[in-house]
């Protein structure tokens, strides 16, 4: 997750989204799984590819569905924000 944090703060949201996506690969079930999933969002999001973090965020909200209520505003923020289907 931090690795991810690291690429992402830089803007590098390619290397980002492989970290974000590799530590919620490994442990779906870590408590940093919905946060992983969420940056992974973002990170697409950054590269412009709509679909794939709309898909994203989707997973987060049926897999985490008693996540954290900020990272779920946020991620319902950011949904809405690109036009993802609900």
């Amino acid at each position: 997750y931090w690795l991810g944090e690291t690429y992402y703060a830089q803007g590098n949201y390619r290397e980002a989204a492989v970290a974000f996506a590799d530590g919620f690969k490994r442990s779906k079930s870590h408590p940093k799984a919905p946060d992983n999933l969420y940056k992974l969002a973002m990170s697409l999001s950054k590269m412009k590819m709509r679909p794939q973090a709309c898909a994203a965020f989707k997973e987060l909200r049926l897999r985490y569905p008693t996540a954290a209520p900020d990272l779920r505003r946020r991620a319902d923020r950011q949904r809405r924000a690109l036009g993802c289907p609900a």
